[in-house]
């Protein structure tokens, strides 16, 4: 296969189950090796990209950590940048408003529904403003509803943040 995605574009991957859509946003992560040809991100390997923390990644199942807080768990990658705490707990705090669980902060991941969980998830991927956003069917989990809700917001945070560039598997 062979593809281009401009910058600041959303492209969707769709496609059948197994027929390698999760596959190839790993490959374009850096989370697995490809076993033939090349694939460059903004110039770069993928591992450098990621490497760069060039990548917010939103995976089928939410992975959170029981022992955090929601608030905790969103904030989890400011954290290890080493922000300091106060602005983390208010990009949190944002972005826990913005995916409808802002009353949810002091929770824990299994207090939580899947939906939920996976709101928490993508909120996290959203923190520090990735230049690629790679998300891998984020919304299945979540009601008619809520997946619609999502999508809008998903299209207006792309909409507010030029250069931002998205690939939505589904």
């Amino acid at each position: 296969v062979s593809f281009e995605v401009p910058q600041g574009s959303c492209v969707a991957l769709i496609g059948p189950s197994g027929c390698g859509k999760s596959t190839m946003m790993r490959l374009i992560a850096g989370l697995q090796e490809p076993t033939g040809g090349t694939i460059t991100v903004a110039g770069g390997t993928p591992d450098e990209q990621r490497r760069a923390r060039d990548f917010g990644i939103v995976f089928q199942q939410p992975i959170l950590f029981d022992w955090r807080t929601v608030e905790e768990n969103v904030a989890l990658p400011l954290q290890i940048m080493g922000k300091p705490k106060a602005e983390r707990q208010e990009r949190a705090r944002e972005l826990l408003d913005l995916v409808g669980l802002k009353d949810f902060r002091n929770h824990r991941p299994w207090q939580l529904s899947g939906g939920m969980q996976q709101r928490v998830a993508i909120a996290r991927a959203l923190t520090f403003a990735p230049p690629f956003l790679l998300m891998d069917e984020p919304f299945g989990a979540l009601d008619m509803m809520t997946r619609e809700r999502m999508q809008t917001e998903l299209l207006s945070i792309w909409s507010r943040n030029p250069g931002t560039t998205v690939i939505f598997i589904t």
